[in-house]
């Protein structure tokens, strides 16, 4: 094993000890056959010296560390307010995230650009592990990761950032077609190593104005049955913070929350409530609550991310009919579509196939976090 005082945070070209070259390599190489990369394999046996030195971090860049800074700074922020974002890289989300971690974990963000940052990062670093750097996400809640950037040349600066930091870096849900996936190959390229694997994508619906029940031979049996046992009634609330008690206590009432996601999904409404993009959405028999969604409205687009229904209702189809709705509501607002990043099953299924597919970015640099990382993973300590 290469000793730490010699590998330090450099590259293989920037190690001074021969065995500690020599043990990278073969590590490395060992890692390229065993993952079926032959073209890695290949470069590292004519080139011993093929990973890359970590180039220099440009100028003006800076690292948040502390929640209250980030708080300060990021609330201000165009980049994590503006355009078609996903909901995982908007403030609030960001914010409630940072508010979320753990003893732990360690609040990373990255940034380019001055206090109106042209490209950020927002990462975390899990403390419990050697220096690696994750998705600023909840454990059972992960949107997809990017790096909020105004154009391809502020992008490849973020990276360089993060690849002259040497660290491991674990970005568990990315979007396949993100710019970012790109950046990080062509950032790391030499220097480190970097796997990518499909992971679970979600669900989207791309909107008309004129979208309408794919199969009205379900869904108005159910209406029916529901009306048999009342007033049916729907519900699309943007509450103020004085109403959002009361409904909040609606959503968890009639599903079983885990206390960390009840905590979390809390402050992120008031969050979200405050911006007045929030939207909870109700389906009431009488009115007692059967059905709910819980969803923000965020870049142009409606983010569905939790639902829950009364069992006692299931022949209703409570979540069929209320989606039902949500999709209407969402068609005639002119949002650009419904994406189901925390919601599916077979009421979402009849409305679209269309998914949105992720991968996993894991990045192993040229030093000893990146060997003790490629190690821990190899045998699914992580």
């Amino acid at each position: 094993m290469p000793c730490a005082g010699a590998i330090r945070s450099r590259g293989l070209r920037g190690a001074r000890c021969p065995a500690c070259l020599s043990e990278i390599r073969r590590s490395w190489l060992l890692h390229c056959i065993l993952r079926g990369m032959p073209q890695e394999a290949e470069a590292l046996k004519q080139d011993p010296s093929a990973i890359e030195p970590a180039p220099k971090a440009p100028n003006g860049f800076r690292v948040i560390q502390h929640f209250d800074s980030f708080e300060a700074e990021a609330r201000n922020w165009t980049l994590l307010k503006q355009g078609p974002i996903s909901v995982s890289q908007h403030y609030a989300w960001l914010r409630t995230s940072a508010e979320f971690l753990g003893r732990e974990q360690q609040l990373h963000c990255f940034a380019v650009g001055g206090l109106q940052p042209a490209a950020t990062a927002p990462l975390m670093c899990n403390r419990s592990f050697p220096g690696r750097l994750e998705s600023l996400s909840p454990e059972g809640l992960l949107g997809p990761t990017d790096f909020p950037h105004s154009g391809p040349s502020t992008l490849k600066e973020i990276v360089d950032v993060l690849v002259a930091a040497k660290r491991p870096l674990l970005l568990k849900r990315v979007l396949a077609d993100s710019p970012v996936v790109a950046a990080l190959q062509s950032g790391f390229r030499g220097r480190a190593l970097i796997r990518i694997t499909p992971v679970a994508g979600y669900p989207w619906l791309p909107l008309q104005a004129s979208c309408t029940e794919p199969d009205p031979g379900l869904t108005e049996p159910a209406r029916r049955r529901a009306e048999a046992l009342g007033v049916l009634s729907f519900e699309i609330h943007c509450p103020t913070h004085f109403e959002l008690e009361a409904l909040m206590h609606e959503v968890f009432s009639i599903g079983a929350t885990p206390q960390d996601e009840c905590a979390f999904f809390t402050r992120y409404a008031e969050a979200t409530a405050r911006s007045g993009e929030l939207r909870l959405c109700f389906m009431r028999i009488d009115a007692r609550c059967v059905a709910a969604i819980f969803a923000v409205d965020v870049g142009a687009r409606l983010w569905l991310l939790k639902s829950a229904s009364d069992a006692r209702f299931n022949d209703c189809l409570p979540e069929r009919l209320l989606l039902q709705e949500v999709v209407r509501y969402a068609a005639h607002a002119g949002r650009r579509s419904i994406e189901f990043l925390g919601v599916d099953g077979p009421c979402v299924r009849a409305w679209t196939q269309d998914v949105r597919k992720c991968v996993s970015v894991a990045v192993y640099p040229a030093n000893l976090r990146g060997l003790t990382a490629l190690a821990a993973d190899a045998v699914g300590l992580i």
